[in-house]
Parts: C-alpha cells; structure tokens; sequence
C-alpha cells in the first residue's frame, strides 16, 4: 500500500507540474494516457517482483523526458526539466519521509522509499510533496511569463551538447549515492548529505545555463530590432529621396506650362496628374497617421512595409490602430513572422477577389494585445477553416501552406495567445489576442 501512494503521488505531481507549466506546449492529452499507462506498468512489475523498486525512479524521469523531447526537440530542457522536478523531489523528501525516518518513525526493511508508517501520516507527507511541486512550478511559471524561459530553451538555447549528459550522469551519480544512504533499518549521514548536495548543484548549474542563455537570447533580439530600425531609417531616407526628385520634377513640368503659357495643359496636367497624387497622398498619410501608434519600432516597420506592398498590388488598404501600441509579451522576433505571415496570406488571398481589400486593425488595453486582419477572397473560395493551420494545406498546389502552421505553432508555444478565424462568402478574417506586456 506504501508503494502504491508513493507512485501515485509521484504521478500525480509530475503531471500536475508539466500541466501547469506548459498544457498544450510541454504536455498533451495524449501525454497523460502514457503517464497513466506506465503507471499500471509500474504497478504490474512491482506485483510480479519483476523490477526492484529502487527502478521506478529512473523510469519516472525517463517518461518524462521521452514526453518532453517529443513535444519540443529541444534535448536540454527534455533532461533538464525532469531533473530540476526529481531533485526537488527528492530535496523535499529528505524534508518529509527522511526526517520522519530520522526522528525515529520505523521502516520496513529494504522498502525505499515509502516507508510503513501511519496511513494519515504518510498521506500528510504526500500532500507536501505534491504541494511544493506545484509551489515550485508556480515559481517557474511566473519566471517564464516574465522571461520567456521556455520560448529560449526550446527556440534560441546554444549550448554544448556535453551539457545535457552533465546533467544526467549527476543525477544518476546523486540518486545511486541517496538511494544506498536509505536503504536498510540505519541511513547513512555522510551519503544523504553528499546526495543532497549533488541534487542542489544540478540545479545550480540548470539555472547558471539557463540565465545565460536567456541573457543571450536577449542580447540577439536587442541586436535583430537595432538591424530592423536601421532598415527602417534606411526606407525613409530612400522615399525622402523619392519624394525631393518628384517635387523637382513637378516644379519644372510646372514652370515650363507657365513659360509657355500653355493654361490648357496645364489645367489638365494639375487635374489628372497632381489631384490624383494628392489622393493617394491624403491615403498614405491616413495609414502613416495610425501606424505612428505603433510604438514598437520592429511591429512598425514590418506594417510599413508590408501595408505599402499591398497597396502596390492595387488593393484598397485599410489601417486602424486607433490607442498606442507599446508592449507585448509574445517575443519581438515571433511577432514580426506572425504579422508577415498573416499579411502575406492576407494580400495573396486579397488580389483573387473581384474587389480586392485589406483591413488591418490593431489595438491595445491594459491587458490585451488584438490584431485583426480582413481581406476579401475569390467568390465561394472553397477554404477548409479546420485544416488551414496544419502544415501543407494549402489551395495553391503542393508544397505550399506552411505559412499559417508556423503562425500556428507560434501562437501555441506563446503564453496568453490565441486565434480565432472566420469566413463569409466574400472575406476571410483572423483575430489574434496577445497579453499585454509591462
């Protein structure tokens, strides 16, 4: 029976920890049918006496990180992750049911590590053991709504791939020395300590990797929007140049009308040709107006671009931001692909239809973040909402349609994100909700 409450919190606070941290990005509903499985496997063995129990240790981390590697590819966080929950794990079982055994509460020979004490006392100890877990997972879950530590492990991490076996052989190393501290009537001092101390340096070292590559990551996106103002500043200067060869142009058109005192050309020279600049001009200035709300330098640069690229394919463009735009937690250089992709998508859909139109709204409040993109489409397109987002579908051919399921993974490894899409017969439009950052 000790065995069995000891497994089933095991179980019980891993998947609390990876639910609670990444429900939908570390963890699946699948995942939790291959937890539960592996349980009744483990549960199976230790009936038969097929495996020592001191194993199932080894197997817990091991499902973890098989569950962890396939929801991720990223091989560090797949080992780092269980060993930061299986070290305090163990950490807080020298606060529970190794002090219990030390103030003298008697075990059952070689029955490590669920000793048979008191069912309500051994539940007690449980209920801690789970509860720091979720305490600890709190704790790391507020340190990835503020740093993005998960989006830099699984995305941007640069490490040696010696690190990751550092990792496991210390575990290995600190649960062998933990495991022959406690096995029998008498516990060895010396080796609990020594165990102790190992777990509490791979944890150490997991978080010295981990600032650092978070420290990195920051350092690269500060390098990439400092790349994308200079782009910037670039475009203006060139359309300032654009913009000071035309004015010279039409002043010399102009004067050479006036020398000549051609009035009738001149009358239909400022009619069909400067009247109908100035329109596309009031136009240009209506988007330029709202597009100065948008306070990120990166966001406004990729809407410039991309708003102009649509009215050069001659579709009536739209752009609404009507508060300012200055904050956002999704991370600058994942925002920018989202905001290409949709407007890509958006502008190649747009020119099929008979009116083609684009309607970019973007506005933000003291939590949220929302961009809505609407664009006309071809009559009755046939469009399959449900399957859009999954990687080749596409109504241009094969080999196409990764766009959307790359803005879809984006948007589900982003804390707080989410997206909606919806359809007429004429027009196509996507929301895209993001929490606001400080």
């Amino acid at each position: 029976m000790s065995f069995v409450i000891g497994s089933l919190s095991v179980v019980l606070s891993m998947l609390f920890f990876l639910i609670f941290l990444g429900w939908r990005r570390l963890i699946y509903p699948s995942d939790i049918l291959i937890i539960t499985s592996a349980f009744f496997v483990e549960y199976i063995c230790y009936r038969l006496d097929i495996v020592p129990t001191i194993f199932f240790a080894y197997i817990t981390f091991t499902i973890m990180f098989l569950i962890l590697y396939k929801n991720t590819k990223a091989f560090f966080l797949a080992v780092a992750l269980p060993a930061v929950y299986y070290a305090l794990s163990i950490l807080n079982w020298h606060l529970t049911f190794g002090l219990a055994h030390t103030l003298g509460v008697p075990s059952l020979g070689d029955t490590y590590p669920y000793y048979s004490i008191a069912l309500t006392l051994q539940l007690s100890l449980v209920i801690s053991t789970v509860l720091f877990i979720l305490l600890i997972a709190t704790l790391l879950k507020y340190c990835d709504s503020k740093w993005r530590i998960f989006n830099v492990l699984i995305h941007d991490l640069q490490t040696p791939p010696l690190v990751p076996w550092i990792i496991i052989v210390s575990m290995l190393i600190a649960n062998s020395i933990h495991i022959s501290a406690y096995r029998g009537q008498t516990d060895n001092l010396t080796l609990s300590i020594l165990s102790a101390l190992i777990y509490s340096l791979v944890l150490v070292f997991i978080i010295i990797i981990t600032i650092s590559a978070v420290k990195s990551a920051a350092k690269t996106a500060k390098i990439k929007q400092a790349q994308l103002y200079s782009e910037q500043l670039e475009r203006v200067n060139t359309d300032v140049q654009a913009f000071q060869h035309d004015y010279r142009s039409i002043l010399m058109s102009l004067s050479s009308f006036i020398e000549n005192e051609d009035w009738q050309n001149l009358k239909t020279f400022f009619y069909e040709e400067l009247a109908q600049t100035a329109d596309t001009d009031a136009t240009s200035d209506t988007l330029h107006k709202d597009l100065n709300n948008i306070q990120l330098v990166p966001l406004y640069s990729v809407l410039q671009t991309k708003l102009a690229q649509s009215e050069n394919y001659g579709i009536v463009t739209r752009f609404y931001a009507p508060t300012p735009v200055y904050s956002v937690t999704m991370p600058m250089i994942d925002l920018i692909r989202c905001v290409s992709i949709l407007m890509d998508n958006a502008c190649e859909a747009a020119q099929k239809s008979t009116e083609p139109t684009l309607t970019v709204t973007l506005t933000q409040n003291d939590e949220k973040l929302y961009l809505q993109v609407e664009n006309t489409i071809a009559a009755k397109q046939p469009l399959d909402i449900k399957q859009m987002m999954t990687n080749g579908y596409s109504t241009k051919g094969t080999n196409r349609g990764k766009g959307l399921a790359n803005f879809d993974k984006i948007v589900k490894r982003t804390p707080g994100a989410d997206y909606s899409l919806t359809k007429t017969d004429n027009t196509f439009t996507l929301y895209l909700e993001l929490v606001r950052g400080n």
